[in-house]
């Protein structure tokens, strides 16, 4: 049976030979998102078929035929273009990080790598308040950016209008959040944190007053309650005491000068002294005449009681006094 093509029957016999020359081999990086699609690259106008490292095919084409439904877990995803020999694969996962490899088989075999990364999309920075202090008349702060940690996601801060970031981290430890903390000159400056992976970018953007004033403002509103708050509370024990003080010199005055003696005070403990009658009526008081001189004692106008008390001046006993 001759050979249609003289080529082939050429490359045939060198393989028979063990002279098979080796396909020509190349590589090229691609990056994958998420939900997306990637396109390699190297057309399969005839036969040729697209491999992953560790399985082998997972989509073939003869004779500009395709099949790819040899891989459970590529079924569906992978396509060919009959029109531009592409293949393609959809709904991107990460777990479909690998190499593959383009494979043609028309005249020289040539094998095209594909070391592809799938990358998910950053999410979006959470920018907040670390600490705010301040320094002679300048009042600064530190704002904290933090995103969910990714491959090759690295966070950055810039200030608005210039080029350079500030700063930037990144972190090889997936599992705990990236942070980066800027301190700031001054709460009018404006600054964007952003988040980058090779695949996508997400940004922020600040002003310290933004984020700094508000507590600035709430921590000397409370300092200037707890001075009131200390200013009310020392007022208050300096009358106490004062009012105590007071109270107590009060008492001892009292103590020292002996009860009170105007008629509108109030006598604690009688107090009793010989009594001598010197009223000129009660004077000339005899046995017969007592009760018609005790009348004078009525006053004008007065009920015409029997009186039966007479009060008269009470005095100290003078020294010498029985």
């Amino acid at each position: 049976m001759g050979c249609r093509r003289g080529g082939q029957c050429l490359l045939t016999a060198l393989c028979l030979w063990g002279l098979c020359p080796s396909p020509i081999q190349s590589e090229e990086k691609l990056k994958g998102t998420v939900g997306m699609v990637i396109t390699f690259p190297t057309p399969v106008l005839k036969d040729g078929s697209l491999q992953y490292k560790g399985i082998g095919s997972i989509a073939r084409v003869f004779s500009g035929q395709s099949r790819t439904d040899y891989v459970e877990r590529f079924k569906g995803r992978v396509t060919w273009d009959n029109s531009t020999g592409l293949f393609s694969i959809t709904h991107l996962d990460m777990s479909d990080t690998g190499e593959y490899t383009v494979e043609i088989n028309e005249g020289n075999n040539q094998l095209k790598h594909f070391p592809l990364t799938v990358y998910d999309r950053v999410s979006k920075p959470q920018v907040n308040n670390s600490q705010t202090r301040t320094e002679s008349d300048m009042q600064t702060c530190t704002l904290l950016c933090s995103v969910a940690n990714g491959i090759e996601v690295t966070l950055s801060w810039y200030r608005e209008g210039e080029e350079k970031p500030l700063n930037h981290s990144s972190s090889p430890d997936l599992s705990t959040p990236l942070t980066l903390p800027l301190e700031t000159e001054g709460l009018f400056h404006s600054y964007s944190c952003v988040a980058t992976n090779p695949v996508s970018n997400e940004t922020v953007r600040a002003t310290a007053g933004q984020y700094c004033q508000n507590t600035a403002a709430a921590h000397d509103t409370s300092r200037r309650y707890n001075i009131v708050y200390a200013v009310v509370f020392s007022t208050a024990g300096v009358l106490l005491v004062i009012g105590l003080i007071t109270y107590l010199r009060r008492r001892r005055h009292r103590h020292r000068e002996g009860p009170p003696s105007s008629l509108g005070s109030t006598v604690t403990e009688p107090l009793y002294t010989e009594v001598s009658h010197r009223h000129r009526n009660t004077e000339r008081l005899t046995q017969g005449s007592q009760q018609q001189d005790l009348s004078e004692l009525v006053p004008s106008g007065h009920p015409d009681t029997p009186l039966t008390t007479v009060y008269d001046e009470i005095r100290p006993r003078e020294q010498g006094e029985c």
